[in-house]
Parts: structure tokens; sequence; C-alpha cells
């Protein structure tokens, strides 16, 4: 300890004089708080109130000059000169405009100390709305899967809605901005805005489950009336849509007028945006319910492949292009098939069941395992030989296999 902290304590009085010694030498700052035991904690929780609101509104702060075209490190210069800045925001917001690889903090600790702030306002009948209202934007970092990131990742979760980036804001005055349709360039919008177009990985609700030299594989979630940033598209790339009931979109697409578009459950498409060209586009969810759907690249041909369309009991080839081949598999329950893939493949679960996968049975020695699937459930698979899939569930169950050629 370098002997700078601040300590709150509190107890009897016998004991605080006992450990006064170590409270020197790990201090700066000590307050001695009466009350009995517990109340120095109780100072804590007030000050982590103060600290938690005190960074989520500099998260907002900042997105919200982002959104409008600031730059946000003069601003960020401007305000911690003047009577809007706090400790919290010098520091935190410093780092959300730098975005560190280091977590100083992490963002977990705040959820545990705002859940201690709204246990305690609701225990006391002490109305806390600022905090409980903290809470949850730490509580949507977490969602997001920044848990373990710098608490100051919060500012994701605004960046997510807003559809901006606090770090990519910086100078960002018209000398500054290149209008193109590569990543880093900006997408001047029809009503006036810019936006700075991304990697499709790098887009927040593009969540990247699985990549290898052969494909990189995204789900894509997010909820109705969200649009996407602006992001690019830059690799052939098979969509699977995964919405029970189907689901309405408007498709913005640089260069062209938006589309309204329609997707239904099990579609699957094919994207050109390597053999022709790269899609800019931002995609708004007007249904009612939230968007989900797998993007795989389709980057390398794989050293194993066949020159023929699988034939299979049980499975439907739905789409083929020059780089892969889509069949669907089917299986009622009490249903199975015994099968070679020769491929490479994807493999993507469209309505689960519990599957009981054997494979080598044929030949007198074998591997079995049994797994409850669910729809978007992803697995890349190498070749294989005498595999026998049951349903041995209750349901009806489909997987797309997507043949890398």
């Amino acid at each position: 300890l370098s002997g700078e902290i601040t300590i709150m304590a509190s107890g009897e009085p016998k004991s605080l004089e006992y450990v006064d010694p170590l409270f020197q030498a790990m201090g700066k700052e000590i307050h001695i708080i009466s009350g009995g035991v517990g109340m120095g904690s109780t100072v804590k929780m007030v000050h982590q109130l103060l600290a938690g609101v005190h960074i989520v509104v500099a998260a907002e702060a900042l997105t919200l000059a982002a959104k409008a075209g600031l730059d946000v490190d003069q601003l960020y210069d401007i305000v911690k000169g003047a009577a809007g800045a706090s400790w919290m925001f010098c520091d935190r917001g410093r780092r959300m405009i730098d975005s560190p690889d280091k977590v100083m903090s992490a963002l977990a600790i705040f959820i545990k100390d705002m859940d201690i702030v709204y246990s305690e306002s609701k225990r006391l009948q002490c109305p806390t709305p600022l905090a409980s209202a903290a809470l949850q934007q730490f509580i949507s970092g977490a969602s997001l899967g920044f848990a373990k990131e710098d608490d100051s990742s919060v500012v994701k979760v605004y960046e997510t809605l807003a559809g901006v980036s606090v770090s990519e804001s910086q100078n960002n005055n018209a000398s500054n901005i290149k209008e193109g349709d590569d990543i880093g360039d900006y997408w001047v919008l029809p009503d006036g805005k810019k936006e700075q177009i991304v990697d499709c990985a790098d887009e927040q609700r593009h969540h990247l489950v699985l990549s290898n030299e052969y494909t990189r594989v995204m789900k894509v979630i997010f909820p109705p009336n969200d649009t996407t940033w602006a992001h690019r598209h830059a690799e052939d790339s098979l969509y699977f849509f995964l919405v029970d009931g189907g689901l309405n979109i408007i498709n913005h697409v640089k260069g062209a007028d938006p589309e309204c578009d329609c997707l239904e459950l099990g579609e699957v498409r094919y994207g050109t945006h390597r053999s022709d060209k790269p899609l800019v586009h931002k995609i708004t969810n007007t249904g009612d319910t939230p968007m989900f759907c797998i993007d795989a690249e389709v980057l390398k041909t794989p050293p194993v492949t066949s020159p023929f369309p699988l034939v299979a009991e049980h499975h439907t080839l739905i789409k083929e292009r020059d780089r892969c081949r889509v069949y669907k598999l089917s299986l009622a329950p009490g249903e199975s098939v015994t099968v070679s893939y020769p491929f490479f493949y994807l493999r993507i679960v469209l309505r689960g069941s519990k599957i009981k996968t054997v494979i080598g049975a044929s030949a007198g020695h074998s591997v079995s395992w049994e797994k409850v699937t669910a729809m978007g459930d992803e697995d890349w698979c190498t070749p294989g030989l005498d595999i026998n899939i049951s349903n041995v569930g209750e349901s009806v169950y489909e997987q797309f296999i997507a043949e890398w050629r």
C-alpha cells in the first residue's frame, strides 16, 4: 500500500484506538464516523451513489456530444475546467474517450455498489431515482458483455443506443471528415448527420461468436425500434434469419433509398460482398420482436471439399452458390439418420430439441453424447464419417448444414 487511501471507520472507541496505527500507515485521510459499527460502510455507500451516478452522467454527456457532432476532446477540456466537472468526469471521461485496454475498476463492481444503494434506500424508504437509473445502465453494460471491462465502458451502452462512438468522435470536424465507403470513412445521412462506418464485427449489435481462417460468425440481435450503426460487410456472407413469425425491417443501404423488407423464419440469404462489392448499410427493426440473425462470412476454401452436393435422407439442399451449399436437416421426434459429411461445415440450429449423436457405430466402436439444442446454436465442424443423429426429444428438430466449397 502507498498510504494514500481514504478510510471511513466506525466501531467501538477502544477498537478504533487500537487499530489507529494501521489506519495512519494505510490512509491519507482517516474519518472516524460516529453511530457505531456499520456507519463507515454507510458513508462508503453514499459516496458510491455519487461516484456511480457521475460515471453514468459522464457517459451520457459525452455520447450526446458525439451524436451532436462535437469534438469530444475539445468538449472534455472545456468541461473539466468548468462548473459542470466532477472528479469522475475528469477521470472516467478521459478513459471513455481514449478506450484504454487496462481495467482500473471493473464495471461489475458498480453493479454491486449501486445495488447496495438500491437495497438500503428501499429499506429506509428513501427514494433514489437517479441511483436506480444508473444501476440499470451498469446492468445494461454487463448484458452487453462488459462486466469485466473498465467501468468507463458503461459509455458503450449509450453508444449502442445512439449509434455513435465517443472514442471515434475526437477532432470530428469538417476538415477531418473523409466521406467514402471504407471503414473509418463517414456516411452523410439524408438528414445531414455524419456517421462513421465500422466493420460489421465492430458494430455493437453484431456479436462475434466464432472466428477461424474459414469463417467469422456473428449473432445479430437488437430490439424493436432500434437501428444499427453504419457498418460494412466486405466478405461474401450467409445470413440465417431466426425470428418466429418473421420480422419487418428497413434496410438503409448507402447510395440507395431505404427499403422495407420482410425476413421469414428459416430464410437463408447469400450476399456477394466480396465477389461483387462491399455492402455499407444500417438496419432498423420495425417489428414487434427482437431481430435475431446469424451472419456467417465465407472467408476461405477449406482443404477438404466435395465436388457433388450431399444426397442423404432428411437432408434438403436449399441454397447453392460457388463458395457454399446449404442443406436443411429435419427430424421428427424418434427419427434418426446416419450420414457422412465429406466437407467442412457450419451447423446452425433452426428448431431445437434433445439430440443424440453417435460417431462410428457401424465400425464396432463408437463415441456418443446427448445435447439439448436451441435456436441459434452454432458449431464449426470438420469432415466426418458414419455420424448417426437421433431426435430423442419431443419436438421437431431442424438445423442448417452450410457446406464450405
